[in-house]
């Protein structure tokens, strides 16, 4: 491969805050700040729960059944235990529902959050057995979304991504889970890398 799409894919990532450049050195993988991230999810709260609030008066029957139909697909995939296929879903599910409100700043703000934050949180889903809890909580959103009410469906948002924000948090507090080792940034390879 030759350096220039290696060049663009780093200048991608670098703007993604997945990695750092070094002077004289390259790259290196960027180390999470627990703190960035909880301020990341704070700003997601906020978009996401607008967004549901502003979907329940402008989705049309199309959107609703659109949604629906990627919600009813996760309780086989979750019996089969399809991790990839159901975080694919888990995104497009908060995907829908920004673009449902018609408001296009909205969803590239809501896409550029969740884009910054999904390596966690994929991660931490990825490895955890949440998939039923949070089928549930997206199926009872899809109805508030439904029946237009977009009081609880802005709670519910609220609620779910509040649920998810600490499902992370406590894995990356957590000295003794591997996530942790996300904030701390590799320290050993990091090491390495810099000692070259």
């Amino acid at each position: 491969m030759s350096q220039t799409p290696i060049r663009e894919a780093l200048v991608i990532l670098e703007h993604e805050r997945l990695v750092e450049s070094v002077s004289k050195k390259g790259y290196r993988i960027k180390a999470q700040d627990i703190q960035e991230i909880e301020d990341l999810y704070d700003v997601r709260i906020a978009v996401e729960v607008l967004a549901a609030e502003k979907a329940a008066n402008s989705m049309s029957r199309v959107d609703h059944d659109r949604l629906a139909d990627v919600i009813d697909q996760f309780p086989n995939l979750i019996k089969l235990g399809e991790k990839a296929q159901i975080l694919e879903l888990e995104q497009r599910v908060h995907i829908m529902i920004m673009e449902a409100t018609g408001n296009p700043r909205l969803s590239e703000i809501g896409r550029d959050i969740l884009d910054r934050i999904w390596m966690v949180q994929k991660i931490v889903l990825f490895t955890s057995e949440h998939w039923s809890e949070s089928y549930r909580q997206h199926a009872e959103i899809s109805r508030m979304l439904k029946d237009g009410d977009s009081a609880g469906a802005a709670a519910l948002m609220k609620k779910h991504l509040h649920w998810g924000k600490e499902l992370v948090l406590a894995r990356l507090k957590d000295k003794d889970d591997f996530m942790s080792s996300i904030i701390s940034g590799f320290p050993e390879a990091r090491m390495n890398f810099e000692n070259r």
